[in-house]
């Protein structure tokens, strides 16, 4: 799971001698991009994912720094899951009318329509671990326990996208993804029970309510937050096997 760190319509390489790497959208600062190449029917990549040139001229017309990438075996469609009140808050009330008025005084739009705007905000929950982290741009900024409700189920691998803040009926709009990295697994649907059964420290939801708003990313894994499944910089790969 990845999410863009850059964008270059016209991007040539500086590691594999300047070659031409149309409709770039990096995944990592170490080379891996999604981009326009030839597909031959079998891996002739260095790691990078290739892409049809009609789809990716497409595909970068809608992506924007910060947007999620799984490269999955399976994984669901995204459907709206309406979560009441702020994410991961035992006063979920008093959270959410202090996270509207923020975006307010900052005159940040609460609609999906709205134009993204910098830091990129992740935040990254597990079940393994019971552990929550806070990201600004792939810097941790807040890192602290969680309590898991019904702790023997497992939470599944989900990656939920805020779309829209509703002030009037105090309720979060989110965009659910599941997705498994074994192809002999299904990917498990999320829903609003997923995230009502976590709690976060004090610490993490004060982080998480400053920066509250469309196109904050969410993410629940089974995983341990370890060492062995995330990258220096560029974001979270979590997989069965550690890093990809």
């Amino acid at each position: 799971m990845f999410t863009i760190l850059q964008k270059d319509k016209n991007h040539h390489s500086s590691t594999y001698n300047e070659a031409p790497m149309p409709n770039m959208n990096r995944l990592t600062w170490s080379g891996i991009a999604l981009h326009a190449g030839q597909l031959p029917g079998y891996p002739a990549s260095h790691g990078c994912v290739r892409l049809p040139m009609d789809f990716s001229a497409k595909l970068f017309t809608v992506t924007h720094v910060g947007t999620p990438v799984i490269i999955a075996d399976s994984a669901t469609f995204p459907e709206t899951v309406i979560h009441p009140g702020m994410v991961l808050s035992a006063e979920a009330e008093k959270d959410f009318d202090h996270t509207v008025t923020t975006l307010k005084e900052k005159q940040i739009p609460m609609s999906p329509e709205a134009p993204y705007t910098p830091p990129v905000t992740s935040i990254m929950i597990s079940s393994a671990d019971s552990r929550v982290i806070v990201l600004d741009d792939g810097e941790i900024v807040a890192d602290g326990g969680a309590t898991i409700l019904q702790p023997s189920q497992p939470l599944g691998n989900h990656v939920f996208v805020l779309a829209h803040i509703n002030p009037d009926d105090r309720e979060l709009h989110w965009k659910p993804i599941g997705y498994s990295t074994d192809p002999k697994v299904a990917a498990q649907s999320a829903n609003q029970d997923t995230l009502t059964r976590i709690r976060a420290d004090r610490s993490i939801n004060d982080a998480i309510r400053a920066r509250m708003k469309p196109g904050v990313v969410l993410v629940t894994v089974d995983l341990p937050l370890s060492a062995d499944s995330r990258t220096g910089k560029d974001f979270v790969i979590l997989n069965d096997q550690g890093t990809v």
